[in-house]
């Protein structure tokens, strides 16, 4: 092993499997890759997103865990009516690491709405919490479905 280099997976996105660097407008003679299709025997590697996801990644820790008794549903882009503590609970539970295998699949990903593309304000959100501390410094960020 020793002198062996370890090459690492380009990222693919969960929904399309696509690189994050395709793009329908800029790179037209890129062929897309698939999850399902990696001829050089690499693992591919999901990066997990959604609008919600990506509007907690905009939070700090101490912002999210003033987000209280927070019900995670179909509203948010997810089938389930899951209360957590606090909005940090949620955001480790739907993102367990920015990056995953994609054969090991994370317990949030079987509920999420593949088809969801709403963009998330903060306001919306807060009102599936019991309580926000500091909301109007958060009300500013939305969780965009740009992937």
């Amino acid at each position: 092993m020793a002198g062996q280099k370890i090459r690492i997976p380009n990222t693919l996105h969960a929904k399309t499997g696509v690189e994050p660097t395709s793009s329908s407008s800029g790179e037209q003679n890129r062929k897309r890759r698939s999850i399902f299709d990696m001829s050089d025997g690499s693992v591919p590697v999901l990066t997990p997103e959604s609008p919600l996801i990506n509007l907690l990644s905009k939070m700090t820790t101490n912002q999210r865990r003033g987000i209280q008794k927070i019900q995670l549903n179909i509203s948010l882009g997810y089938s389930t009516n899951q209360v957590f503590d606090d909005a940090d609970d949620i955001y480790r539970w739907l993102s367990p690491g920015e990056r995953l295998i994609s054969g090991a699949q994370w317990p949030a990903e079987a509920h999420r709405k593949k088809w969801f593309r709403v963009d998330l304000p903060a306001s919306f959100v807060f009102q599936f919490a019991q309580s926000v501390a500091d909301a109007e410094s958060m009300n500013h960020l939305v969780g965009v479905a740009d992937f």
